[in-house]
């Protein structure tokens, strides 16, 4: 006897489980459509901490000007400059000091360049709409670590499914697989060559990802379908990005960073200057017998 379930309508809510199948419970099962699937998250939600409050990172105006002198003093300065408005522009001065951030790390590549100064446009807009450009993501998927990344999970993911007959109803709590998804670790790009072609600076050690299973099909023996990956960072500065390290106190003496820095907390901004979320997005086609 076949019982058909299903699951109606498609959802644009990426966390929820979407898929339609029929099963035979005396002659086993097939899968007619999956939407949207997602087999893996990674603990870290984009913007949030584990526990689910909001990353030191992506918060705004939160520090006074007295509280700016943790770094060096120069934060202090780079306050007072943007609170000048009668004999310069301090606002306008401030923000160009940030730029100066692509000319640095940057110089390797010129569309990478060109990408970093968008994305400082684009915090310095204050919109805090999440964040999608092309060169970069073409840039970041390429990189040998995106690569590692894609690979190791893709193999987990297709063995667990052979393992499991191609029924991928409850690969979300397999606590097992996801300790070994999590042990591959995150995308990053602090290679020595990263630190001038922009993907350092634009993106770094990466906050979070997570796995969508797509158009995915099981016939008799064989499944096929396709992996979403869906990879996530802050572009936002928090104490310890300029902070404890040698290398992160000579860039809390960089303007570029000091004033980036004092755009986003110093509560003399107003919080006008928003961090956000920024996002890469590959696919790649899997298939397995079992």
């Amino acid at each position: 006897m076949c019982i058909s379930v299903s699951s109606g309508s498609m959802s644009s809510t990426a966390n929820v489980n979407l898929y339609d199948y029929v099963a035979a419970p005396e002659q086993g099962w097939f899968l007619e459509k999956a939407y949207n699937m997602k087999v893996y998250q990674s603990p870290r939600l984009p913007g949030k901490n584990e526990n689910g409050t909001v990353a030191d990172d992506m918060k705004v105006n939160d520090y006074s000007k007295a509280q700016l002198t943790f770094a060096n003093l120069n934060f202090n300065t780079y306050a007072n400059t943007y609170d000048e408005t009668i004999v310069i522009d301090g606002p306008s001065q401030v923000k160009n000091h940030m730029y100066l951030l692509a000319d640095t790390f940057a110089t390797g590549d010129s569309s990478m360049k060109a990408v970093v100064r968008d994305m400082i446009k684009h915090f310095q807009e204050g919109s805090g709409s999440p964040y999608r450009n092309s060169t970069l993501t073409q840039k970041a998927v390429a990189h040998q670590s995106t690569q590692n990344y894609i690979n190791g999970t893709k193999n987990l993911i297709v063995n667990w499914l052979k393992t499991h007959k191609g029924d991928p109803s409850n690969i979300m709590s397999d606590s097992n697989l996801k300790q070994q998804l999590i042990n591959i670790g995150r995308p990053h790009y602090n290679t020595t060559a990263d630190l001038t072609n922009g993907l350092t600076i634009s993106i770094n050690d990466t906050w979070g990802n997570y796995i969508e299973l797509k158009n995915y099909r099981v016939t008799s023996n064989s499944f096929q379908g396709t992996l979403r990956f869906t990879i996530y960072d802050h572009f936002g500065l928090n104490e310890p990005d300029l902070t404890g390290s040698l290398l992160n106190m000579v860039k809390g003496c960089m303007r570029g960073f000091g004033s980036w820095f004092v755009l986003q907390h110093y509560n003399g901004c107003a919080g006008k200057y928003k961090p956000f979320i920024t996002y890469i997005e590959t696919e790649i086609n899997i298939s397995g017998t079992f």
